[in-house]
């Protein structure tokens, strides 16, 4: 049995192994290429329902929420305070809630959507 010193040894077991070298290496690179490119979507989707989001929104810069419905003259006096004049142009109040929306195409088939959120603006 011959003597191998460890680099000669290191040459051999990477010619003989070298398929199976190449395939993980292929396999590393696919995969990085896969998750870079659903990082780049993600980041694409996330930047496009920001923009509809705020292009819905429209002129709102802030929301006051609460668990109760409030009175439409609470909105009326609070729009009349002098610091609220200071800050903010205009008051309207609204109602944003829960809400399952469904479509029909036809006698049989529909389309819905759950846990969506709708909203109304007087």
């Amino acid at each position: 049995m011959p003597h191998f010193t460890t680099g000669q040894f290191l040459r051999r077991s990477l010619r003989h192994h070298a398929r199976s070298h190449i395939a993980v290496t292929l396999g590393v690179v696919v995969a990085a290429m896969v998750i870079g490119g659903a990082l780049i979507v993600g980041d694409s989707v996330r930047d496009s329902l920001t923009s509809l989001s705020l292009s819905r929104l429209g002129q709102v810069d802030h929301a006051l929420v609460s668990h109760r419905f409030f009175r439409e003259a609470s909105v009326v006096a609070l729009s009349q305070q002098p610091e609220f004049q200071k800050r903010f142009a205009i008051a309207a109040p609204g109602l944003v809630f829960q809400a399952s929306l469904e479509r029909r195409n036809s006698a049989t088939a529909s389309e819905s959507a759950n846990r969506t959120r709708a909203a109304g603006v007087t």
